[in-house]
Parts: structure tokens; C-alpha cells; sequence
């Protein structure tokens, strides 16, 4: 995605998804190419790059991304290749979090102590505080999606069982409803079909979302105790969700949590939807331009 200093979108464009890493960063580094060349060098101020997993920042390499099978690919060695253009690198879920704080519009309060919760290929969360991205000794901090919920819960990717990832990521909804649907092996459906079918009427989906929420509910619990957020922005299939989930997620709220602990908060869908990596990529290199917070 191309964007102006205003972050808006000036062109984008989409590159299909290939399971052989080597195959799929190359596509991206020849898409990265095309968009540069359209512009003079002092016109493109940086690149801002969303990767999964555990990462090291300041390479581009994915330490381990389980959900994709990515363990030590060299992501900024590859992208880097034949371009004179700084390169940044973050973790999405991180950058999914700071796109909310970039880009704050004159309706919300703005936000400096949040969280930001992201769930397409799994389940990722994004923490600011005191206008920071918390990051950690080594910048795997807030990798909330892998705490247990459930001590003998369903086998994780990371190698534990019973993560919040397992129970309420667009995965782990979409599986839910193929398990209780009947659906042949391989015939899941999208987040946003199961969606139509709640709306429609369907009660299997119907039970799902309402056990997924309470999932989701649960996982919240963690998040207001351990961050003490001011807001938690929900983004992918829990934005498209919310006026249908929200009932019950603070049903689960108001009986684990505290009421002085829930005074005040707020759980708002993305401004960003499915587009807050990107939106946070963009940030990141605004960031770096303008100098208007710290680098961490």
C-alpha cells in the first residue's frame, strides 16, 4: 500500500498468499519494486513491513510465526534486495495498535493506554502505554493470544494447550462452527458467512458466536487485569462482530471483573478493520519522519 503523509491511501495492491515463504516474499519484494519506481527517491520517505510472529526488528527476520510455519526467514534480507529506501519492521499486531493511536479522529477520546486485538490466522494483541508500544527485554512483549485460558485446553501451535488464540481467533470460530455444523473436513466457512447465517437467523451459528464471545469475554478479563487499558479496539471478524457479540463479552466482564476496575472503559471496532497492520506500517514510518514519538 502506497499512502501520503496524511496516511491516506494513495494505491495498494494485493499479493496472494503462497505457502513457500521464498515464493511469496519474492512476490512481494517485485510488488514493492513497482509501486518505488513510480516515484522519485526523494519522494518515497521509508517502507513499513507487518510481519508475524517473534521477530527481530531491526533484520526483518521472523524468529518463529508458527501459524504460518515461518521459523528464521530472513524477511528484511529479501525485501531488501536492490533497494536504496530505508526499511522498517514490526510485529502486526503491535502496529495494528499503533495505526490506532496515529490516527486518532476528532470523535474518540484519544488513547494512550490501550489495547488492540487483532484475530485473522490466529489471535494477536498490540499494547500502548503512556502513548508506547510495549515491546519487552527482546520485543516479544503482549503476546496475550498464548496465555492458557484452559490448563488441558486444545493444542496450540506454540506448544502449549488451551491458548486464548485456541478459543477466539477467526480459526477457532470458523473450526467451532464446522465441528457443530457437521461440515465435511476442509468446508469451513468464513468468519464473515458464519456472520450472515447469525443475522439470518441460523441458531448453530448463533450458539457458536455467543460461546466464541464468551471466549473472547474471558480473554479480556486478562487484559483489563494485568494492563488496566482505558479502551481495547477489536479489529478482523471481532469488529464485523461486535453488535453481536458485545452482550455477551460484558456479560463476562461485569462477572469476573471488578466494577471499579470497569469504570471507564471502552471496547471500540477498529477505525481500521482488517487494514490495521497496514495502517500501522504507514505509522511506523511517519513516525520515524516526524519524529513525534520515541522510537522503541
Amino acid at each position: 500500500m502506497v499512502a501520503d503523509l496524511s496516511d491516506a491511501i494513495v494505491s495498494r495492491k494485493t499479493i496472494p498468499w503462497h505457502s513457500n515463504h521464498g515464493v511469496f516474499l519474492d512476490k512481494v519484494h517485485k510488488a514493492i519494486q513497482a509501486l518505488t519506481t513510480q516515484y522519485s527517491p526523494d519522494q518515497v520517505l521509508g517502507i513499513g513491513v507487518a510481519l508475524p510472529g517473534f521477530i527481530d526488528r531491526s533484520t526483518g527476520r521472523v524468529i518463529a510465526a508458527e501459524n504460518v510455519q515461518w521459523f528464521g526467514v530472513e524477511v528484511g534480507e529479501t525485501l531488501r534486495r536492490n533497494l536504496d529506501i530505508p526499511i522498517y519492521f514490526e510485529n502486526g499486531a503491535k502496529l495494528s495498535a499503533l495505526a490506532e493511536m496515529w490516527s486518532a479522529d476528532r470523535e474518540r477520546q484519544p488513547m494512550r493506554d490501550f489495547v488492540s486485538v487483532i484475530a485473522r490466522g490466529g489471535l494477536g494483541t498490540g499494547v500502548i502505554i503512556n502513548g508506547e508500544i510495549l515491546q519487552g527485554s527482546t520485543f516479544g512483549a503482549s503476546e496475550f493470544g498464548h496465555i492458557p485460558l484452559f490448563e488441558d485446553g486444545r493444542k496450540c501451535s506454540c506448544g502449549n494447550s488451551g491458548c486464548w488464540e485456541q478459543y477466539a481467533s477467526d480459526f477457532a470460530f470458523t473450526r467451532l462452527y464446522a465441528e457443530r455444523a457437521g461440515l465435511p473436513a476442509g468446508s469451513e466457512l468464513e468468519p464473515e458467512a458464519i456472520l450472515e447465517k447469525v443475522r439470518a437467523g441460523d441458531a448453530v451459528a448463533a450458539e457458536v458466536l455467543r460461546e466464541t464471545a464468551s471466549y473472547v469475554g474471558l480473554g479480556f478479563v486478562n487484559l483489563i487485569m494485568a494492563l488496566n487499558p482505558q479502551a481495547i479496539v477489536v479489529g478482523d471478524y471481532l469488529a464485523d462482530a461486535w453488535e453481536l457479540m458485545e452482550e455477551t463479552v460484558w456479560g463476562v466482564l461485569r462477572r469476573r471483573v471488578p466494577a471499579y476496575y470497569l469504570s471507564g472503559i471502552r471496547i471500540l471496532p477498529s477505525r481500521h478493520r482488517a487494514d490495521a497492520p497496514l495502517a500501522g506500517a504507514v505509522a511506523l514510518v511517519l513516525n520515524r519522519f516526524f519524529n513525534r514519538f520515541e522510537d522503541g
